[in-house]
């Protein structure tokens, strides 16, 4: 755990720099945090904090420490505290920092899984802040799928669905055409919720953040996505092509598929495009 922790605050350029000392680092980005915190409460509108708060209220992360079965985010930190209170405060920090996109529901869970696993490394002392740096860097690349407005570019949320259906016709014109005449992408929403949470929401926390290890490896970190979004539909072929929409849905809607045979598929299918 503590070497995935390491290598995500790299990969979110969050981490500090080789030649310099980590808590003068941490002890820098806490300070810098704490300026955006005192503020936050000001700036932050009404509507957000009310969604923010009840978003974290059902907020769960389980299985994230091998010797925590229940809910990490529910274990007393060093000051007594909740640590459930620190992902919100930073939600809340992000959602005046960043204003352009703003919290939308979702966040929550991307939001949470950094910070647990980012806690269980680092002194509680500098979690909260060495979190809030590495969300709002890992926003600069998934903030699109999360606007509105830009649901039509390359990176929002239609954007991503053509990807998908892309690598589908090139690499399976079979599966393409089913997908295409149900209009799959059109009529359900299952890919929104595959890429806005990037499948945290489908299968368990530990295979999640192996899935993670992967993706952060990637500049942005949304290339990886439509890539194991085809492959996953790729795995559930059978299940499509010939079969009746609304068995489809129900598919789609509770996936079962191997992450780690996704994962295979998905690294062939990216390896194919990047070199032609």
């Amino acid at each position: 755990m503590r070497e995935r922790a390491a290598a995500w605050m790299r990969a979110l350029h969050a981490g500090p720099l080789e030649e310099k000392d980590p808590n003068e680092h941490f002890a820098e980005r806490k300070r810098l945090y704490e300026l955006y915190l005192d503020t936050a409460g000001a700036l932050i509108v009404h509507d957000s904090a009310e969604i923010i708060d009840k978003d974290m209220a059902r907020t769960k992360v389980l299985g994230c420490a091998p010797d925590t079965p229940g809910d990490y985010l529910d274990l007393p930190d060093f000051s007594g505290s909740i640590k459930r209170e620190s992902v919100r405060r930073v939600l809340r920090v992000y959602s005046t920092t960043n204003k352009t996109v703003g919290y939308v529901q979702g966040m929550n869970v991307l939001c949470a899984l950094l910070y647990c696993v980012i806690d269980l490394e680092i002194s509680s002392t500098f979690s909260e802040s060495v979190t809030y740096f590495c969300f709002f860097n890992l926003m600069v690349d998934l903030g699109d799928l999360f606007s509105e407005k830009m649901d039509d570019s390359s990176v929002g949320a239609r954007g991503q669905a053509r990807k998908i259906l892309c690598i589908l016709k090139k690499q399976d014109k079979g599966l393409y055409a089913a997908v295409s005449k149900l209009n799959l992408f059109e009529t359900t929403s299952f890919h929104l919720k595959w890429m806005f949470l990037m499948f945290s929401s489908e299968f368990s926390v530990p295979e999640t953040l192996v899935l993670w290890d992967r993706f952060f490896l990637e500049a942005p970190k949304y290339q990886m996505l439509p890539y194991f979004s085809a492959a996953t539909l790729m795995l559930l072929r059978r299940s499509i092509i010939g079969q009746p929409s609304h068995q489809v849905f129900s598919t789609l809607q509770a996936l079962s598929v191997s992450p780690a045979a996704a994962l295979k598929k998905a690294e062939v299918l990216f390896q194919k495009d990047l070199h032609g």
